[in-house]
């Protein structure tokens, strides 16, 4: 039975769980190895009541990600941000205009970054996240028209005036 559910999670979530997780660390091989422990965390810990599953196996992600940076020797924050390998992340990625986008998100602050990706990316709702994150909806939305104006700011550095 517990097989069927990590079945079933696994091909629902991977994907989802795999883009976030990349557009935290920025590391193809990395990001293998946070999915990897994700859904090992998932299959020890599930029982299949969740109610949020999907922002749980992020959330998961995220903090295995958090510790990770806390393991390793410190460099530059920018070094982190920076696209280092060719994945299949960005096969995804099909024009420049579109790869402009992602990377000026990756730039955005943690909070505004987390937003757009989960709204945008993950297709949570403004009360969905304003749950998860334990603020009025109001405060959702806020935080939502900030980080696309602070986006669309960085886009017009890039040079994109419309997308």
């Amino acid at each position: 039975m517990k097989k069927d559910i990590i079945d079933r999670v696994y091909k629902e979530y991977y994907r989802d769980v795999y883009l976030y997780i990349y557009s935290l660390c920025k590391n193809h091989h990395e990001t293998e190895i946070l999915v990897s422990d994700t859904f090992f965390k998932a299959i020890l810990s599930l029982d299949g009541s969740e109610v949020h599953l999907k922002y749980w196996l992020l959330r998961v992600g995220k903090n295995l990600w958090l510790d990770s940076l806390k393991k390793k020797p410190q460099s530059s924050i920018e070094d982190d941000y920076i696209d280092q390998g060719k994945g299949p992340l960005e096969q995804l990625i099909l024009n420049e205009t579109q790869r402009t986008v992602y990377e000026s998100i990756v730039r955005l602050s943690n909070s505004y970054k987390e937003i757009l990706v989960y709204y945008y990316f993950n297709g949570f709702s403004l009360k969905e996240i304003a749950e998860m994150k334990k603020i009025s909806p109001g405060a959702a939305r806020t935080l939502l028209y900030r980080a696309r104006i602070n986006l669309k700011a960085k886009l017009k550095e890039e040079g994109i005036d419309e997308f």
